[in-house]
């Protein structure tokens, strides 16, 4: 069952990709990629060396960049609000045929909960 999940991850992962760069197609997709990436390009390699005086927090606007590249690039591969692995109605009939009764995942926890009660009184 994991394999079929890092399979299905990795294909989720690989056509989000995929389906991206083709928006790149677009204008408006393109021109906020490039602008993206002169600002990136401006806080790493635009900015002038700071004075010999200055102080030692030099590194704080660079990480700040890479943290706000890695946020944009997982909304991106992940796509916000919508699901990381988008399941088919026959991949969720495969991977997930078996109902529970209501009370079937309750029950061995409340037991669990009883047993923990009665070892330590």
């Amino acid at each position: 069952m994991t394999g079929a999940l890092g399979y299905l991850t990795f294909r989720s992962v690989a056509n989000r990709v995929s389906r991206q760069a083709a928006r790149l197609r677009t204008p408006r997709y393109l021109l906020a990629l490039v602008l993206g990436a002169g600002w990136l390009g401006f806080i790493f390699w635009g900015q002038q060396p700071p004075p010999p005086g200055a102080a030692a927090g030099a590194w704080v606007v660079p990480a700040g960049a890479l943290i706000t590249l890695g946020l944009v690039l997982w909304i991106w591969v992940s796509g916000g609000d919508r699901a990381a692995l988008a399941f088919s109605p026959a991949e969720v009939t495969f991977l997930f045929p078996a109902p529970l009764p209501r009370r079937a995942p309750s029950v061995p926890l409340a037991e669990a909960g009883t047993e923990l009660v009665e070892r330590a009184g």
